[in-house]
């Protein structure tokens, strides 16, 4: 089975965190496995589990964040999907060693942006172990690596 590693997001430069408006970054790991999935055809076979990935950024309020448009995480490449967070807080899910669960709550004066990560281009096993995020801010290219470990959810049974 694979092992996830999860990075918790951290700033090249702390400069980048002032000058985009940007307080906090989360950075949360997920597999999901298909449940009972009945055979289509003779030879067909559902696809196995995936892992998904939810990125949570801070921001001040009346600021705006980069306009994030790719991630890579240990070689593979991921579209990002900027959605605003209109509830004052965000259950995020379970923690899997600690079963803790995790509900996001911005300070006050900051809101939440939440980016999903879609699979672009996968690359098995190649490439760097850290997680990138790219992006453009006031017509600039903005390039964020993360090098902790993510934060593990507990696994999904899709049904």
């Amino acid at each position: 089975m694979r092992y996830l590693l999860s990075v918790l997001l951290l700033v090249q430069s702390v400069s980048l965190f002032g000058q985009y408006h940007i307080k906090k970054v989360w950075l949360f790991s997920q597999l999901r496995s298909p449940g009972m999935v009945p055979r289509k055809q003779p030879g067909w076979q559902p696809a196995g589990p995936t892992t998904i990935y939810l990125c949570f950024i801070e921001v001040a309020k009346d600021e705006r964040t980069a306009d994030w448009q790719t991630a890579s995480i240990k070689g593979n490449k991921y579209s990002v999907a900027m959605v605003p967070v209109q509830e004052d807080s965000v259950f995020v899910g379970t923690e899997k060693t600690t079963k803790a669960l995790i509900c996001l709550k911005p300070s006050a004066g900051n809101k939440l942006v939440k980016l999903e990560l879609l699979l672009k281009d996968q690359t098995v096993g190649v490439g760097d172990t850290a997680a990138f995020l790219e992006g453009v801010a006031h017509k600039k290219r903005v390039v964020f690596k993360y090098d902790q470990p993510i934060v593990q959810l507990a696994p999904v049974l899709m049904p």
